[in-house]
């Protein structure tokens, strides 16, 4: 991968940082100084990719226009130290990737959560309407624009079908990748859905869960235990994630295609009926904080006489604090004392405190 300075130029390109990329090109924000303006701009060099699969990128992106997916402006080709770079230059959203939005934890609130995936629901409804099917979704390549929402970014493993029947993928994000695409590399809108599926629930259990489920198995096992279909199951939540959201995520990560959604429409609608009053997170101090409607929950644990006292406290917006004694309880062990907290934290999310 080549390397690039800040206050560089690359041909109307001044580089001002480096804001992201993997091993398929760099991102920088940069200044156009044909227009005087700052531009995201993705640097792909030939050294892997031919230049023509790079423009096909652009084309992909330029094509597009939606509020929920990220358009590419225009793609220019320079020659650069004895080969060939390709700049694709997009709008700059200074907020980042969603990654930004997670807490000590490295999760984000399922409210937030749900309104972020609706989002790219919506843009991957429109991809598949334009006959593009994504297949790189993943938390890194969901931005979030000045006003809050969500737009999925980065054609650089899209591909095209016209009728949207399978086709082959020209590459992976591996540790996303459907079972399909592991045992005859076939993408379709199907694997965008898996794909998806399984964003949401890293997003909201932790972003490095699937990655750690990799580490512990694997690649082997890890492809296998997805093509089974058992790479998540209903207890690998965490306890504050209602049924209905396990349900939508677990159908659309299903193994066997016939059961997953069929659309994204499909799949949007699904959640659009989800009705969450609360959620949880993890404030500056690494502790488990509650929101819902103007008041902040924290749970106490203290030994009481050999036993452990369960104290559910909520907190006004002038700091008053109050014990929320109705939901108190004396646990006699440490299993007790796991079910009933995790009662209290999802009643919260379903606002039933």
């Amino acid at each position: 991968m080549k390397i690039f300075q800040i206050n560089e130029e690359l041909y109307k390109y001044q580089l001002i940082k480096r804001i992201g990329g993997g091993n398929f090109g760099q991102v920088w924000l940069a200044k156009d100084v044909t227009v005087e303006a700052e531009v995201a701009v993705k640097i792909l060099d030939d050294d892997n990719q031919p230049v023509i699969r790079h423009l096909q990128e652009a084309k992909f992106g330029h094509h597009v226009k939606h509020e929920n997916v990220v358009r590419v402006h225009y793609a220019d080709v320079i020659s650069h130290n004895s080969g060939n770079l390709v700049i694709i230059a997009m709008d700059h959203h200074p907020q980042g990737s969603v990654i930004n939005e997670l807490n000590s934890s490295n999760y984000l609130d399922i409210k937030r959560t749900v309104k972020i995936i609706t989002d790219v629901l919506k843009g991957l409804e429109y991809l598949h309407e334009c006959g593009i099917y994504h297949n790189d979704i993943k938390p890194s390549n969901i931005l979030i624009s000045g006003n809050g929402n969500a737009l999925l970014t980065d054609y650089g493993i899209s591909t095209s079908s016209h009728d949207l029947k399978p086709v082959q993928s020209p590459s992976s994000y591996r540790l996303h990748a459907a079972p399909e695409t592991i045992q005859s590399n076939s993408i379709s809108v199907h694997t965008d859905i898996y794909q998806l599926g399984l964003t949401f629930y890293r997003l909201i259990n932790g972003i490095g869960c699937i990655g750690d489920v990799r580490s512990k198995l694997g690649d082997y096992e890890f492809n296998k235990a997805k093509i089974e279909g058992v790479v998540v199951n209903n207890k690998d939540f965490l306890p504050f994630i209602p049924l209905n959201i396990k349900k939508i995520i677990l159908k659309a990560i299903n193994s066997d295609v016939t059961q997953r959604y069929q659309s994204a429409l499909e799949m949007r609608k699904d959640l659009e009926k989800v009705a969450l009053f609360g959620y949880w997170t993890i404030d500056d101090l690494g502790i488990e904080v509650g929101k819902l409607n103007n008041y902040t929950y924290i749970i106490e644990q203290t030994k009481k006489n050999g036993n452990i006292e369960f104290m559910p406290y909520k907190i006004s917006n002038t700091g008053r604090k109050t014990k929320v004694l109705k939901r108190s309880e004396i646990c006699k062990t440490p299993k007790q004392l796991e079910q009933v907290k995790g009662r209290f934290m999802l009643d919260l999310v379903l606002g039933d405190i």
